[in-house]
């Protein structure tokens, strides 16, 4: 999660859409470190054995307390602000990302069963197959009641997490910037932990009826197919 105030925009961070990546990215190139806002990075087991790789200055935490929930959904972010959300879109341009929600289920299933505490121990070993993660619904990375209410859609842009070249792009257009086009393929936050790149392969018909009931409002607005 981003709030610049110099640049006027808001970040929501959802799940498992490159997010922390765009985070670092964004504070890297668009973000005043006297006066932003930025939720605490965490990073996780094999990044941490690259920690080097990253400048810590872009990881640190910013003007906030490191509770505060790095996905944190708009109203939370007016809450925090005390602001309404009328007066958010005013004054911001509030953006985040979305990806196909049976991608997304898959991508959190793989992260979330090989994620390891700092002792070495799996962090979700009750995680034995794909199936199991329906189970566990804080697992479920739905992010729709981040960025709408009452089911009306409250931001300026969603991009889709097959387009991050675009929202690239748009920023560099909107903010009068230079973020390099290579800069993706450089920061790779939260990624490595997948091991088939088409979803369809992990999917039965009862793990695909989850999906569906759990991402129904995404799969119906962002008309996603399997």
């Amino acid at each position: 999660m981003i709030i610049s105030f110099k640049h006027k925009y808001i970040f929501i961070k959802n799940r498992k859409v490159a997010g922390s990546s765009i985070q670092y990215i964004l504070k890297k190139y668009l973000f005043d470190f006297d006066k932003d806002i930025s939720s605490l990075f965490k990073l996780h087991d094999h990044e941490l054995e690259k920690s080097n790789d990253f400048n810590k200055k872009y990881l640190e935490n910013i003007n906030i307390d490191p509770k505060f929930n790095q996905h944190a959904s708009l109203s939370e972010i007016c809450d925090y602000l005390k602001i309404n959300i009328q007066e958010a879109r005013k004054n911001f341009f509030i953006f985040c990302i979305e990806r196909n929600s049976y991608d997304k289920a898959v991508s959190s299933y793989e992260f979330s069963r090989k994620k390891r505490k700092p002792d070495g121990t799996l962090k979700c070993p009750y995680l034995k197959n794909f199936r199991d993660m329906f189970d566990y619904p804080k697992l479920i990375p739905s992010d729709w009641n981040n960025y709408s209410n009452n089911n009306q859609i409250f931001v300026d842009h969603i991009y889709q997490f097959d387009q991050l070249n675009y929202l690239i792009q748009d920023l560099n257009k909107r903010f009068n910037n230079t973020i390099p086009d290579l800069e993706l393929s450089k920061i790779k936050l939260k990624s490595g932990y997948r091991e088939f790149n088409q979803h369809q392969r992990y999917f039965t018909n009862e793990t695909k009826n989850a999906v569906n009931y759990f991402f129904q409002k995404e799969i119906q607005y962002f008309d996603y197919k399997f």
